[in-house]
């Protein structure tokens, strides 16, 4: 009995990571249209692999006083993913009072997380 839940639990966990990125690619796709993001990013911020490539990349970056790339990298990825969540939100009308607000914000902390990371 507990090998066939172990399974189903293991099958529920893949579909889940599997729905989220495609969710993820095809919401910041649409901001990538408008010039929020380059295409290479959407690539980057949508799967386990770009994003473990982006965090080494933030790593290997010479340490800058005031400027932590690792910490501007998480923040990038956290920021990219819930603009993705909340922009399916919007799209589905599921979006509370509040969302087109929460989109803004988040947008800008994009932008201040890229300056962050480029600096």
């Amino acid at each position: 009995m507990q090998v066939p839940l172990f399974l189903a639990a293991i099958a529920l966990v893949i579909t889940l990571r599997v729905t989220e990125r495609r969710l993820t690619r095809a919401r910041l796709a649409e901001y990538a249209s408008v010039g929020w993001f380059a295409p290479s990013e959407v690539d980057l911020l949508s799967t386990h692999t770009g994003r473990r490539q982006a965090m080494a990349w933030a790593k290997a970056q010479p340490s800058v006083p005031g400027h932590d790339k690792v910490a501007a990298m998480k923040r990038f990825v956290r920021d990219a993913t819930r603009l993705a969540h909340t922009r399916q939100r919007l799209v589905r009308g599921r979006a509370a009072i509040g969302s087109a607000p929460e989109e803004l914000a988040l947008l800008t902390a994009i932008g201040d997380d890229r300056r962050a990371l480029l600096a």
